[in-house]
């Protein structure tokens, strides 16, 4: 294939099958390494902050051969070290904590890199395209599914078959790259040094008001989906529940969260893309805020659960395709430039990431629940409101 965009199946069809990945490593690994694993607290926080924030730190390395077109073979040799990572991921009483969270950090590298991949296809369709809104239901859609595997393994003590699931979704990504990957956007020319590359994104973060918000609006998302994925899971542990009522938690949490979201990105894009950026990303504040605040007025309960859930999701399609559209707009019409904007506004998300995941670990486990969802809230309030902020500042 070349030139050409691909078709759009394969490539929300990726998108799903990254992201229920994601959403089955985030939740079945915790549970492993709780029920398996004596003072394995600190350790969970250490390992989903080096698979879903210190990965990120990987992006600008991939955006040269991006940017040329190369997206197919990112993909195929990122879905191998999915493959691998996921594989091992949910053996972990076998190896050795250093290389728990080696493979951790392998598994966040080749999701972020995949992830970029497929973003770029997204950002070429246009900043008004229902495509926008079409990845946050395919990115939610595969989460769910992510979520009704992770309930089942979790449940039933399944890790081995967890471990199955996770290598044969990434093959699938692998085989799918043929596909889900568009041909050169522009002729192929020298590859930046790898220097030049981070000098890049990081001279654009610290320049331009437009990164700089929808990296704000991508940590927003991450809040929301560390709450649900991870920090719910281990608090419904640690208040004594059961690991079949836990996987019930999680397939009610996840499930409802994502099916919400899909509904909202595919169906509320066209009227959301005609109100001030500024507006949505304060609404999406608002929504998760609210999520949070029925989770602990509901003290954790199934119905409390569901409510925030509905809550959280509708947050989460809107960051979303947010994020997407204010970090490439500027380069659409400049192809080659969409990785470098999506990377600047991506990669260092994976610090604050990484450092909530493992400081609200240690704050459910010294402090408990409630005040681990609350300084959750007080970090998503500060975001939306310096995304807003941004973009109030000179971006529509």
């Amino acid at each position: 294939m070349t030139g050409g965009r691909p078709p759009r199946l394969p490539l929300f069809g990726s998108l799903a099958l990254v992201c229920a990945l994601e959403t089955l490593f985030a939740a079945a690994v915790p549970a492993l390494l709780l029920t398996r694993l004596a003072g394995a607290q600190y350790l969970v926080g250490v390992v989903i902050g080096a698979a879903l924030g210190l990965g990120l730190l990987a992006t600008p390395a991939a955006t040269a051969r991006l940017g040329r077109g190369a997206g197919r073979a990112v993909v195929a040799w990122c879905a191998a070290g999915l493959l691998v990572s996921g594989a091992l991921s949910l053996t972990p009483a076998g190896l050795p904590v250093a290389a728990v969270v080696g493979t951790a950090l392998v598994f966040g590298v080749a999701r972020a890199v995949t992830m970029l991949a497929l973003l770029t296809e997204v950002g070429r369709l246009g900043p008004a395209s229902p495509g926008q809104g079409l990845n946050s239901a395919a990115q939610r859609l595969g989460s769910g599914l992510g979520g009704l595997a992770a309930g089942w393994v979790v449940a039933g003590e399944r890790y081995a078959e967890g471990a199955a699931l996770l290598a044969t979704g990434a093959a699938v990504v692998a085989l799918l790259s043929r596909w889900s990957t568009s041909g050169p956007a522009v002729a192929p020319g020298p590859a930046r040094p790898l220097r030049r590359r981070f000098a890049e994104t990081g001279a654009l973060l610290r320049r331009d008001r437009a990164v700089q918000a929808a990296s704000l609006v991508n940590l927003l998302v991450w809040l929301c989906v560390i709450v649900g994925n991870s920090l719910v899971p281990v608090a419904l542990l640690d208040r004594g529940w059961s690991a079949a009522s836990t996987g019930a938690g999680i397939v009610v949490l996840v499930l409802l969260r994502d099916l919400t979201s899909a509904a909202a990105g595919a169906t509320c894009w066209p009227l959301v893309r005609r109100l001030p950026v500024a507006a949505v990303v304060a609404g999406a504040t608002a929504l998760q805020l609210a999520a949070v605040v029925v989770l602990l007025a509901g003290g954790f309960g199934i119905a409390a659960l569901a409510a925030a859930s509905v809550l959280s999701g509708a947050a989460v399609a809107v960051g979303i395709a947010c994020a997407n559209v204010v970090a490439t707009t500027a380069s659409w019409a400049a192809p080659e430039r969409i990785p470098v904007r999506l990377a600047a506004s991506q990669y260092l998300t994976g610090l604050p990431i990484t450092a909530a995941s493992i400081l609200l670990v240690v704050a459910l486990d010294d402090l408990g629940a409630t005040t681990a969802l609350v300084l959750t809230a007080a970090a998503t309030a500060l975001a939306g409101a310096a995304a807003a902020g941004r973009l109030v500042a000179g971006v529509r």
